[in-house]
């Protein structure tokens, strides 16, 4: 059984090599997150920061043509070049 194509969110590229990944997005702020950890007879806390606001989002997994494909999108279009006149 094979699974539906998807579509990356980032370029709009819709095929199966196109998987779940984390992104952040744009947050100035860190957040710091406590995870207990057991340790034979203890539990450790370990903090770590995290950026504020993340999540998971269908995405490529070739990143570099990702990248490429979404640099194109939001690339600005030429201006129409105007036409030259014929003696």
């Amino acid at each position: 059984m094979t699974r539906a194509p998807l579509t990356c969110l980032a370029c709009g590229y819709t095929g199966h090599d196109v998987t779940t990944v984390l992104v952040a997005y744009d947050d100035p702020q860190p957040v710091t997150v406590e995870i207990p950890v057991a340790h034979r007879d203890d539990a450790v806390t370990v903090r770590t920061e995290v950026p504020g606001v993340y999540g998971a989002e269908w995405r490529c997994r070739d990143g570099a043509a990702c990248l490429a494909r979404e640099r194109a999108l939001a690339a600005p279009a030429e201006p129409d070049r105007p036409r030259r006149e014929h003696p």
